[in-house]
C-alpha cells in the first residue's frame, strides 16, 4: 500500500511541477501581447459604453439594452484576443522581425476607433474624424 501511495505522491509532484512550468512558459511567451490586448480591450469597452448611451437615448430607453448585444462585445474581444495571440505566435515562430502582432493590433484598433467615432457622431451629430480632416483640408476644397 505504501508503494501505491508513494507512486501517487511522485505523480502528483511531477504533475504539479509540469503544470507550473507550462503556465509560466505560456505567460512569459504571451507577455508581449499584454499591452496590445489592454489597448484593444479599452477600445472595445469604450465602444460598448457609447453603444449603451445610444441605446438608452433612443425611444424605449433602458429596455433597448439587451444582454445578447452585451455578449457580442465579449465575443468580439475574445476573437480580437485570439487574432492578436495568433499573430504573435506567427511572428515569433514563423516570420521573426515582421511586426505581425503590431499590424494586426493596429488594424483591430483602427476598426474600433472608427466604430467609436461613428457612435460619437450618433450621439453628438459631429464626427471627430471629419472635424480633424476639415481642419487640415485645403481652404478651397470641400468634400
Amino acid at each position: 500500500m505504501k508503494t501505491n501511495l508513494n507512486i501517487l505522491k511522485s505523480l502528483y509532484n511531477w504533475l504539479d511541477e509540469t503544470l507550473i512550468f507550462i503556465v509560466a512558459y505560456t505567460i512569459t511567451f504571451l507577455s508581449p501581447t499584454g499591452p496590445w490586448l489592454a489597448a484593444i480591450g479599452f477600445f472595445v469597452i469604450a465602444d460598448m459604453i457609447l453603444a449603451i448611451i445610444i441605446a438608452y437615448r433612443q425611444p424605449g430607453g433602458i429596455s433597448n439594452i439587451k444582454s445578447r448585444k452585451l455578449r457580442n462585445t465579449i465575443t468580439k474581444f475574445v476573437v480580437y484576443a485570439i487574432a492578436v495571440i495568433t499573430a504573435h505566435i506567427i511572428e515569433v515562430k514563423f516570420i521573426p522581425g515582421m511586426m505581425v502582432t503590431e499590424l494586426v493590433s493596429g488594424l483591430i484598433a483602427a476598426s474600433e476607433i472608427k466604430s467609436i467615432d461613428e457612435n460619437i457622431e450618433k450621439i453628438t451629430g459631429k464626427s471627430l474624424f471629419k472635424s480633424i480632416i476639415a481642419k487640415f483640408a485645403p481652404k478651397g476644397k470641400k468634400e
